[in-house]
C-alpha cells in the first residue's frame, strides 16, 4: 500500500488525491515507521526537487506528513525525531525551500499565461507562482471581481 502510494499517487495530476495520498501516508507511518523513515524518506526527497511540479508538490507533502507522523511517534517514546530520521534526511528536508528557491531563476520565478476573452470584453493573466499555492490575477482596470481579490506580492504584474 505505501509503495503504491508513494509510486502513483503522490504524483497524480488532480491535487486532492495528492493530498489524499500523503494524509494516508501518514497514518500508514505509525504501522511501518522504520520503513518510513528508512526507505520512502529518502525516495520522497530527490522528487520534492525534480521538474515535474505535480510530483514535486506531492513529495514535499508527503516528506512533511511522513515527518509529522515519525515525530509524534518520537515525541510518544520521548526521543528527539533526529533519531528516527536519518540525518541526511534531515538535511535535505532543511535544504528543500533553499534548493526549491535556487530553482525559481531556471523557471524565469513565474508562468504568466495572458488570457483575453472578447465576449466580455476582459483581459487578464493568471500568474502560476512556483512556491504559492493559490494563483494570483493581475485584472485590467475595468475589471471588478464579485468577490474580495487580494493579490500576491509575488511579481511585478499583481
Amino acid at each position: 500500500m505505501i509503495d503504491h502510494l508513494v509510486a502513483m499517487k503522490i504524483n497524480h495530476w488532480d491535487g486532492v488525491i495528492r493530498e489524499l495520498a500523503t494524509k494516508a501516508l501518514h497514518n500508514l507511518t505509525p504501522q511501518a515507521p522504520d520503513y518510513m523513515a528508512t526507505t520512502v524518506m529518502p525516495q520522497l526527497l530527490p522528487i520534492a526537487l525534480g521538474i515535474d511540479l505535480h510530483s514535486r508538490h506531492g513529495a514535499i507533502l508527503a516528506s512533511a506528513e511522513i515527518s509529522h507522523a515519525l515525530y509524534k511517534l518520537a515525541n510518544q517514546n520521548n526521543r528527539p525525531v533526529t533519531e528516527v530520521i536519518s540525518s541526511d534526511c534531515v538535511d535535505g528536508l532543511k535544504s528543500i525551500h533553499q534548493r526549491v528557491s535556487s530553482l525559481l531563476p531556471l523557471y524565469s520565478l513565474f508562468l504568466c499565461l495572458s488570457l483575453s476573452t472578447p465576449l466580455v470584453a476582459l483581459s487578464f493573466s493568471v500568474c502560476l507562482h512556483l512556491s504559492l499555492p493559490p494563483p494570483c490575477l493581475s485584472l485590467s482596470p475595468s475589471f471588478s471581481p464579485p468577490v474580495s481579490f487580494h493579490p500576491h506580492a509575488c511579481c511585478l504584474k499583481c
